[in-house]
């Protein structure tokens, strides 16, 4: 991957929703929850660049290169295919069976792709991991005593390549041994929490038919805000 086409600025909300409350096509308003000093301007006319973003946040070292294949997946399969149904929404315009699931999906990824969500998933490793990999590797032995290891799932879109699980296995035979000592290693970061959101976004909302159409029992109020 070139360095020219590398996306490093990682918009948390996207650049063509932010658009939307432009100004001048380049710029909006932000009201700043935090800042250094009383003389400092609780509102601040930002832009839209270096609005709602962190440099990095879903890059990844893939085979010891820097890769942004996850930004890239979110915007092509969550925010270029909602555009047209909240152009409707702002319009009050019908939406169709596939505007509502595009809409739906739309908002799971935003729920899940903020850095806060990447705080709670930091505590969230730290609190349940380990007990996690205790009792998947007493599952694991249990299986290779019964010989019922199961298959790799194949569920990866065509043409995307899988986000790795961040983990290392350690195994270890003494000679002449008839058995072996096995154990994992898992790194709680950033990684574990981009794989998460992957696994989350395709095997859990895209999974459940009653997803999609949770949103059209809000029908009823007057203005929505996406």
């Amino acid at each position: 991957m070139s360095q020219e086409a590398f996306r490093r600025n990682n918009h948390f909300v996207p650049r063509m929703h932010l658009a939307r409350w432009a100004t001048d096509g380049k710029r909006v308003w932000v009201y700043q929850l935090l800042v250094s000093h009383d003389n400092v301007p609780l509102w601040d006319h930002k832009s839209i660049s270096s609005t709602a973003s962190v440099d990095y946040l879903y890059a990844q070292t893939m085979l010891g290169v820097l890769d942004d294949e996850m930004e890239k997946w979110l915007c092509d399969e969550f925010e270029t295919p909602a555009k047209n149904a909240i152009n409707k929404v702002i319009n009050r315009q019908p939406l169709t069976p596939s505007d509502w699931e595009h809409l739906a999906y739309f908002l799971a990824a935003q729920d899940v792709r903020t850095p806060a969500r990447l705080q709670e998933a930091l505590t969230r490793h730290e609190e349940q991991l380990p007990e996690i990999v205790d009792s998947t590797l007493e599952r694991l032995v249990l299986n290779l005593q019964n010989k019922t290891l199961p298959k790799e799932p194949e569920n990866n879109p065509p043409g995307r390549p899988a986000i790795p699980f961040p983990m290392r296995i350690i195994k270890e035979v003494d000679e002449g041994a008839d058995m072996a000592r096995i154990g994992v290693e898992v790194v709680s970061g950033r990684a574990l929490w981009l794989f998460s959101i992957r696994h989350l976004l395709n095997s859990t909302t895209r999974a459940s038919p009653f997803f999609a159409s949770v949103l059209k029992f809000y029908r009823f109020i007057p203005d929505p805000v996406f």
